[in-house]
């Protein structure tokens, strides 16, 4: 989404925690965990946490391929996530593996099917492309 070079630090939990912890004190209700690709993070369900105790609904934005982990999807919703977003660049495998340039669509839709089977509030994310043929 955004090409520019990435020579800035992450953020440590507890700097993402004051983050949390001002977007609440400004008002804001939901936070949306997006990326990159925010299940890279170990503290992801930490931060889930502190946001939902906060009082903060809580999303995801996510390629899906983590939440193939059914035990990981478990950790998610025990920490509070409300929803998860999942790209699914297409069905047919081939395009969508090309699209995210990995081998990643059995795991994908792997996950939806687990988030599908949770508590979660589920939905799906597609680029749309114009059609050339």
């Amino acid at each position: 989404y955004n090409a520019r070079e990435r020579s800035f630090p992450e953020l440590s939990t507890a700097d993402w925690k004051k983050v949390l912890d001002t977007t609440w004190s400004l008002g804001i209700p939901h936070v949306v965990f997006t990326g990159g690709e925010p299940t890279l993070r170990d503290d992801l369900p930490e931060l889930v946490a502190h946001a939902e105790s906060n009082g903060q609904i809580t999303g995801l934005n996510t390629n899906g391929r983590r939440l193939s982990d059914l035990n990981y999807v478990q950790e998610l919703v025990t920490a509070g996530l409300d929803h998860v977003q999942i790209t699914v660049e297409s069905s047919n495998a081939e395009i969508h593996n090309n699209m995210v340039n990995a081998r990643a669509f059995e795991q994908t839709i792997a996950g939806v099917k687990n988030a599908l089977t949770s508590p979660l509030f589920a939905m799906t994310n597609t680029t749309m492309l114009r059609n050339n043929v």
